[in-house]
C-alpha cells in the first residue's frame, strides 16, 4: 500500500480517481486491501468488470466505487449472475452496461440488454464489436 500512501502525500488537497481495468481487476491480489485503503485517503474509484465475483463481494465494496462499468459477454457469462449483481451494485451507484453485440447471437443478447432497460441508476450500450479487433466492424 506504500504507493498509495505516496500518492496521498503528493496529491494532497487534490481529488484522486483511480481507475481499475484491464482483465477482471477484481481478482488481482490486494484488490480488496486496495480498495479500502484508497477510501480511508479519500480516493475515488471507478471500475470496469464483467462482473464475475460473487455476490458478496459487490454487497461488501460497491459502496467504495463512484463508477461502475460492467461488460456483458454472453458467450460466457450467466444473465441471472449477472442481472443480480447489476442490482447489487446500482443500489449504491451509477452502473453502465456494455453488451457485447456478437452477429452469431445478437437476439439473444438484445433480449438479455432488455432485461436491464429502464433500470434506476442503470445505462446500457449495445457495443458493436470489430473483427479479429481491427477497423472493421461487424456486419
Amino acid at each position: 500500500m506504500a504507493f498509495l500512501n505516496d500518492l496521498d502525500a503528493q496529491f494532497a488537497g487534490q481529488s484522486v480517481l483511480i481507475q481499475y481495468t484491464g482483465g477482471e481487476p477484481t481478482v488481482y491480489p490486494g484488490f480488496e486491501e486496495i480498495l479500502k485503503h484508497g477510501k480511508s485517503l479519500g480516493f475515488h474509484h471507478s471500475i470496469i468488470s464483467n462482473a464475475s465475483r460473487k455476490p458478496r463481494f459487490w454487497e461488501k465494496f460497491a459502496s467504495y466505487f463512484d463508477k461502475v462499468h460492467f461488460t456483458f459477454h454472453q458467450e460466457f457469462a450467466n444473465l441471472e449472475h449477472f442481472t443480480n449483481i447489476v442490482n447489487i451494485v446500482s443500489e449504491h451507484v451509477l452502473v453502465h452496461v456494455n453488451f457485447t453485440m456478437i452477429p452469431e447471437i445478437f437476439d439473444d443478447i438484445y433480449t438479455a440488454a432488455s432485461t436491464l432497460a429502464g433500470k434506476d441508476n442503470v445505462t446500457i450500450t449495445l457495443k458493436a464489436l470489430r473483427i479479429n479487433f481491427g477497423s472493421a466492424l461487424y456486419p
